[in-house]
């Protein structure tokens, strides 16, 4: 147990950062950009849509299959510009299904109609978003910060 949360310490600033591991990085701006562009692309083109035997697909599934394909080659690969791709298609779909968390969450709910076009607008994928970026940001960068706020108030004296 006690080896285990020493290698969770480890994904902190100093593995981060000061050894210079990028792949989080790499998850946050493909992930952001991903939904964004998501977003762009269905409030452009609405009426485009995969449609397979009758069955609409979205583009969560997408993201699905990229999570999976992602997460396994990353955990067979020694490879870092490999891990480092993997961490790219991480992103792009954790991306692709967040944008589409308003569907999923909303989609049969008691008292709405289960119509994509207004439930994909659901204010849920940007919340989920916006904790997504603030959880990022605290794990990158709330170790320096307060590092150096110890050694100005307290920890130099």
């Amino acid at each position: 147990m006690l080896q285990q949360l020493k290698t969770f310490r480890d994904l902190s600033y100093k593995h981060l950062l000061l050894e210079q591991d990028v792949k989080p990085f790499l998850i946050f701006v493909s992930f952001l950009i991903t939904f964004f562009i998501s977003r762009a692309i269905v409030y452009i083109f609405p009426t485009v849509n995969l449609i397979v035997f009758e069955y609409h697909i979205h583009h969560f599934y997408y993201g699905l299959i990229l999570l999976i394909v992602s997460n396994y080659v990353a955990l067979l690969t020694h490879q870092e510009r490999a891990r480092r791709f993997c961490a790219v298609l991480y992103g792009i779909g954790l991306g692709l299904v967040t944008d589409e968390v308003g569907i999923l969450l909303t989609c049969g709910t008691a008292g709405r109609l289960c119509d994509p076009y207004a439930i994909y607008w659901s204010r849920l994928s940007f919340d989920i978003v916006i904790y997504i970026g603030l959880l990022f940001g605290v794990w990158l960068f709330l170790p320096p910060v307060w590092r150096r706020m110890w050694h100005w108030y307290g920890g130099a004296s």
